[in-house]
């Protein structure tokens, strides 16, 4: 079972739908894995965290701080995960699973409760190294 066959270039969409099958959250995944060898494997992650808005008193600490601790500061609220793998050939498969995971606290993804000084920001990471071998 290799997967569903994928371009090595283009945009995933996924929907997370409640059980009425009302859309909670849509993800836009851009990715391009033109560059990626033969019988390899990879994963990329997208991360939606709701980070507070930065005001005049914390500038200094903010300008200073990397985009892993700033990440931080913030509250995660949706997250997917998905791997990819490339068959001997060459092809491109998103295999496995597609992984998601979201607020379940009403609270803890309501922009009302933050007073309206924050916002949503998407972040997507690819490992370093970028692809490692399937054997």
């Amino acid at each position: 079972k290799r997967g569903y066959h994928t371009p090595t270039k283009g945009t995933i969409t996924l929907a997370l739908l409640n059980p009425n099958g009302t859309a909670v959250h849509l993800f836009l995944i851009l990715y391009d894995l033109s560059d990626m060898p033969p019988d390899h494997r990879t994963f990329i992650r997208q991360r939606i965290v709701l980070m507070p808005e930065n005001t005049g008193d914390d500038t200094k600490t903010d300008q200073t701080s990397s985009s892993s601790s700033s990440s931080s500061k913030g509250s995660l609220r949706y997250l997917a995960h998905i791997r990819f793998v490339t068959s001997q050939t060459g092809k491109l498969y998103m295999h496995s699973d597609i992984r998601l995971i979201f607020a379940r606290n009403k609270l803890d993804y309501d922009d009302r409760t933050a007073g309206g000084k924050a916002q949503l920001v998407t972040l997507t990471d690819i490992p370093t190294p970028k692809y490692w071998s399937r054997k």
